[in-house]
């Protein structure tokens, strides 16, 4: 019995991978952003944070977007003094949109699971401005004066500026940026300019906003601030149902 479930569990990797060149490697990112959120009433701060997951496969990127997912049961109470319906939680989880695109291509298609039959098409120029930072400007070479480069260790820099001027309460007080000559072949990028210019991959960028005492901003003090943008390479511990998903793609874009 061992033998022939650990065969089925090889085949399925067979089956899962055949459809993909053996030289292909799969790999992956995780992009995160957090950015705190101020309450007018009392200053006090709130952090608002999302992510997604990137994997590539030869020309192919499937973008997971996690969103939450609740299910309800419905009822009624009776009785002789009420007559009310109720709603309770049975199952509380995390469930992904699945967008699957080539690379170089306007469209790609979006699926919801793994097994479902229908799908949406959607525009991927949209979609990576909407998740993945595309066209975002992380630093002004213009604005940005560079006041201190740290190495941290022989792969890694990190790059403290300031502006020259801060038009509004937009501008930061400072950015840092972080770099990391070892992810180098990481396909995603939060800004090629900075990667071909200091030849090392951008991998995170910190905006830090100074406390503005009460009276200045309005009628509360606005404590200190950081946003947060940033990505990490990931092991894919789902292999088989990620190249499931891109051989769904294969199938359906045909």
């Amino acid at each position: 019995m061992k033998n022939n479930i650990f065969f089925l569990f090889l085949l399925s990797i067979i089956l899962a991978c055949g459809s993909t060149n053996k030289s292909s490697t799969l790999n992956a990112v995780a992009i995160r952003w957090s950015i705190p959120l101020v309450n007018p009433a009392d200053g006090s701060l709130q952090k608002m944070a999302d992510s997604c997951y990137l994997y590539y496969l030869d020309s192919l990127v499937l973008i997971r977007v996690p969103y939450a997912h609740t299910e309800y049961s419905y009822g009624k109470i009776n009785d002789t003094k009420t007559n009310r319906d109720t709603t309770s939680v049975i199952k509380k989880e995390t469930k992904f949109k699945n967008y699957i695109f080539k690379k170089d291509n306007p469209f790609g298609l979006q699926f919801e699971t793994i097994t479902s039959i229908s799908f949406q098409r959607f525009n991927v120029d949209s979609l990576l401005k909407a998740k993945t930072f595309k066209g975002v400007r992380f630093y002004n070479e213009v604005n940005d004066t560079l006041v201190e480069s740290i190495k941290i260790s022989d792969e890694i820099l990190l790059e403290k500026y300031i502006p020259k001027t801060k038009i509004d309460e937009s501008y930061s007080d400072s950015t840092y940026l972080y770099l990391n000559s070892d992810l180098n072949g990481i396909n995603y990028t939060l800004s090629k300019q900075i990667d071909s210019l200091k030849k090392k991959k951008l991998y995170q960028v910190k905006y830090i906003y100074n406390e503005i005492p009460n009276g200045i901003s309005g009628h509360v003090t606005l404590p200190k601030r950081e946003f947060i943008f940033s990505f990490t390479e990931m092991r894919v511990e789902n292999q088989i149902e990620i190249i499931n998903f891109f051989n769904r793609f294969k199938k359906y874009s045909k």
